[in-house]
């Protein structure tokens, strides 16, 4: 991936240029993301997303792999992983606030080493957490990331 991703992913998630660039490396020689001069699709940018709560740089490829491959655990209309899922937010949230039965415009994303929850509101109005994975592991171990952040990671599609 180009420099403009690095640039953008460090203002996106407030880390250091050399940071986001290491982080997108590791990811790109993993088979995670385009090579330089392809231009990402959504579940790229969700194995990115996926990947800022990884530990390490190192760790961030298997943990992107573990974490979208996680089946649904809650009954929803929503795509059976979470990989699936965080591709069809980023794309819809291109288009409106809107996916499935939620409304995507304020809540959370929670990231664990062994789940992924997305915690939003529904059409209705009422709370509403899709789980994917195991059990939460715990606060201290969970990334929490506002659903506003996640939303700006579509422009990643749109650089080149």
């Amino acid at each position: 991936m180009e420099r403009a991703y690095s640039q953008r992913l460090a203002e996106i998630t407030g880390r250091s240029f050399s940071s986001s660039r290491q982080l997108l490396r590791a990811l790109r020689e993993a088979r995670l993301v385009p090579r330089h001069g392809e231009i990402p699709t959504a579940a790229d940018v969700a194995s990115i997303v996926l990947a800022i709560s990884a530990d390490t740089f190192v760790a961030a490829p298997e943990r992107v792999r573990a974490l979208s491959a996680m089946p649904q655990t809650s009954a929803t209309s929503l795509p059976p992983t979470a990989g699936a899922m965080l591709a069809a937010f980023l794309i819809a949230r291109k288009n409106g606030p809107v996916l499935g039965d939620f409304d995507v415009e304020d809540g959370f994303l929670h990231v664990g080493p062994t789940s992924v929850t997305l915690e939003c509101l529904t059409l209705t109005g009422k709370r509403a957490c899709i789980r994917y994975g195991a059990d939460p592991a715990g606060i201290s171990q969970t990334t929490t990331i506002p659903l506003p952040i996640v939303a700006k990671f579509t422009s990643l599609f749109e650089i080149l």
